[in-house]
């Protein structure tokens, strides 16, 4: 039998491994001081050089992540356009959201336990998910625009 949980999904399938990419611990680490343990520690605030640090990685992640996303929006245009590719590409995108249904949770966030984590699709990918799909959906948010129209609101009810 197939595993259907997220995290499954985001090891075993190439989209869920090129949604994957993104930050690490390691990328908060600046000349051997973890920032955001020195955050936390802190009260949440950082000072003077460490700050400094926290804002040029943050900045650095906020273009590869943009970029990585601009790379990735087209694949997933181009396999939801053709016929042969399209509904099982959309099958895949109900497993993984259907597979990391936990992350709905309210207490998700304050019990970020090992056990918890271990069958939903990793925070970033599911980030990384989320802006290409909205960004899918750009041409249908706008109602006076003539493609809005061509929204089949039935169609989740009738698969």
């Amino acid at each position: 039998p197939e595993p259907h949980t997220g995290a499954h999904l985001a090891r075993e399938s190439t989209l869920g491994r090129l949604l994957s990419v993104g930050p690490r611990v390691a990328d908060f680490t600046v000349a051997g001081t973890d920032l955001i343990a020195a955050m936390i520690a802190g009260g949440g605030k950082l000072e003077g050089a460490q700050a400094a640090a926290l804002s040029g990685q943050e900045s650095i992640l906020r273009n590869a992540m943009h970029a990585l996303r601009t790379e990735v929006f087209p694949l997933m245009q181009a396999l939801l356009r053709k016929p042969h590719s399209r509904e099982p590409t959309l099958a895949w995108v109900g497993k993984v959201l259907e597979g990391s249904a936990g992350r709905a949770k309210i207490a998700f966030l304050r019990h970020l336990s090992a056990d918890a984590t271990a069958d939903v699709a990793p925070c970033v990918m599911m980030t990384n998910l989320a802006a290409v799909l909205l960004r899918l959906c750009q041409p249908f948010v706008d109602p006076n625009d003539k493609k809005s129209c061509k929204v089949d609101v039935a169609y989740l009810a009738r698969n």
